[in-house]
């Protein structure tokens, strides 16, 4: 309430109001009544009137509260010795969650569903790699002013590369047409490989296709070794998957978060053999039924684990200047 928000900010300065305590209030009022798992919003009205003007991160998305994002920050800032709270933004729109990071000066949020996209006209300016893939997933705020850049992309790349497997020129298939899907083909045209999207609604993979093309080929971006990118990006319906049995799939859709399904259907399960790579882009649970079904067919697997790791590695390093290790980060969400 009013009233609580004001004994609040007087509490946090002894009665003078100053810039942390307007601060304490902002935050008092953007962040209460908030979705949070229990006891997590006293964790951060404690950390505001402790440390008024302290960096706060938070994760942004509807839902947010099965994230592990603040989790892993906080053992990392505690770890480091970095005064700063990372918690939860579960706000109805985009433009709520930009609003609350002017008004409370956060000092950046990680974007999540359903927000990559429409978080792009609250920003002030976005990275090369956000426009190109059309998604923004890492907010800076530098001053008041909202950076938006795409860390996912880097987390696609990142395992495939350490994998040790040959992307260049293979037939890569990826699932689905929102934000990760954009990044998972923007990481996989930069790495060389001739890559279809597929998606039940086949118009949204031919956008998000001709946008991959005329972001990388048309503008004649450089891939990862340095030579342009050459091979278009195609799209087809989930049955063009078998058509093409593909060396290399990646699942960027929610489907797996229940155990029981899986995007790749009884008719396309042929395309899980020896030799393929499957990425399933979903984290939670750690093995879904597709890299089950996947490994027990001979297949490389990559779990959505190792996306989450890289990118929050790579946004660590954006909001904080440090470089955590895989591993440290691995063992932290085990």
């Amino acid at each position: 309430s009013e009233s609580d928000i004001a004994s609040g900010v007087a509490e946090v300065e002894g009665g003078e109001v100053s810039a942390g305590a307007v601060r304490y209030g902002e935050v008092m009022k953007s962040f209460s009544g908030v979705p949070m798992p229990e006891k997590k919003s006293d964790l951060l009205f404690s950390f505001v009137k402790k440390n008024p003007l302290g960096s706060i991160c938070a994760i942004a998305g509807r839902p947010s509260g099965h994230s592990r994002t603040p989790y892993l920050f906080n053992t990392i800032f505690e770890r480091y010795g970095i005064g700063a709270h990372c918690t939860y933004l579960e706000k109805e729109t985009a433009g709520d969650v930009a609003g609350a990071v002017r008004s409370c000066g956060l000092r950046a949020i990680s974007v999540t569903i359903p927000f990559k996209e429409d978080i792009i006209p609250y920003l002030d300016e976005i990275n090369e790699d956000a426009a190109a893939i059309g998604a923004v997933n890492t907010v800076f705020n530098a001053g008041g002013r909202l950076y938006g850049s795409n860390t996912d992309w880097y987390g696609v790349m990142k395992p495939l590369v350490k994998s040790g497997i040959t992307v260049k020129s293979r037939k890569a298939v990826v699932i689905g047409a929102g934000g990760a899907a954009r990044a998972a083909v923007y990481a996989l045209m930069k790495l060389g490989a001739d890559v279809t999207a597929v998606n039940r609604t086949v118009e949204r993979a031919e956008r998000l296709a001709a946008d991959m093309n005329a972001s990388l080929i048309d503008r004649g971006c450089l891939g990862t070794d340095g030579e342009p990118v050459k091979i278009p990006c195609k799209a087809g319906g989930i049955d063009k998957m078998r058509e093409i049995m593909p060396d290399i799939i990646i699942n960027a859709t929610s489907i797996g978060m229940r155990a029981e399904d899986t995007p790749v259907d009884r008719e396309n399960r042929v395309c899980l053999r020896k030799g393929v790579c499957v990425f399933d882009l979903v984290y939670t649970p750690p093995v879904t039924r597709l890299l089950f079904e996947a490994q027990s067919a001979g297949c490389t697997v990559i779990s959505g684990v190792e996306m989450f790791v890289y990118q929050a590695a790579e946004q660590l390093f954006r909001y904080f200047g440090i470089r955590v290790d895989a591993d440290e980060i691995r063992g932290i969400l085990r």
